[in-house]
């Protein structure tokens, strides 16, 4: 009895030494993946100009998910303090911006806000697939959270204001609207959408502002006040180059020109925070 009990305490001894082992090895190969990411972030960093755009390398999401040995909630941590710390970094072409949201939404699908801010920051005029690699993330979150009115919400808006697309973006205004838990201001701003009363820019302000009343994150709310602030900018500019074509003949070829005719009475300031420039055929402002 003496032996058959030393031989079950030896084989319950070495079991433990081999889960130890095995998580150590795990915790050193997490360790290293980070160390590795952080050392080329580094290298990249000592060698940019601080204003230019950076390129990172990041792993593809389905790779990740197989390097995660259980620490999937660390790592999705990790990339999302990446994705908030990048934006004012990225040049929105770069797919590593997009892939960060991949990646965290395959390591933690649940966390919401994320979804959120990617919706608030990965679309752009000037780049059409950009609203792509929203929609394949935003599908992940609404999968995961389907109860989530936002992610549709935020979702929708974007299509309306960034692709012009009014079929896209009654889609996922639609969802959002069906939700229970959606504020009635959501359902009301779905109504008013699919009437066609108001102008472009008055639906495009309703939607933001629906943003910023329904969000108790003040980063959200920053970014929605921003994008009224821009909207605002971008119809006054529109209005004074239609005032200047009537009359010198043509359009602007710079918003600069407008100032000097005295056609527009905004802060400077204001006009360099945003990229624009004029479409001198067309009259119209856009967003670089």
């Amino acid at each position: 009895m003496f032996i058959k009990y030393r031989l079950i305490e030896s084989h319950e001894t070495s079991t433990r030494v081999k889960s130890l082992i095995l998580w150590l090895i795990t915790l050193l190969l997490l360790l290293a993946i980070v160390f590795l990411q952080l050392r080329y972030d580094a290298i990249v960093t000592e060698h940019l100009d601080m204003r230019a755009p950076v390129h990172r390398f990041v792993m593809p999401a389905p790779v990740m998910r197989h390097l995660a040995f259980g620490f999937e909630n660390v790592l999705a941590d990790y990339y999302w303090i990446n994705a908030v710390q990048d934006i004012n970094k990225w040049d929105r072409r770069d797919t590593f911006y997009p892939e960060y949201f991949r990646i965290i939404s395959t390591l933690d699908p649940k966390f919401e806000y994320p979804y959120i801010f990617a919706a608030l920051t990965i679309p752009s005029k000037g780049v059409s697939e950009s609203l792509g690699w929203l929609s394949v993330i935003a599908e992940e979150g609404m999968k995961a959270l389907p109860k989530s009115w936002q992610i549709p919400f935020y979702v929708g808006v974007q299509y309306h204001v960034v692709a012009k697309s009014y079929e896209q973006a009654v889609h996922y205004l639609a969802i959002a609207a069906k939700e229970e838990s959606a504020p009635e201001m959501v359902r009301s701003i779905y109504g008013i959408y699919l009437m066609h009363t108001a102008t472009e820019y008055e639906t495009s302000r309703a939607l933001f502002t629906a943003i910023y009343e329904t969000s108790d994150n003040e980063e959200t709310k920053r970014i929605a006040t921003e994008r009224i602030a821009l909207l605002d900018l971008i119809e006054a500019l529109e209005q004074a180059a239609v005032a200047f074509r009537a009359t010198n003949g043509i359009y602007p070829s710079s918003v600069d020109e407008l100032f000097k005719e005295g056609l527009i009475h905004i802060s400077p300031e204001l006009v360099k925070k945003f990229p624009l420039f004029i479409d001198q055929s067309t009259g119209k402002v856009i967003l670089k």
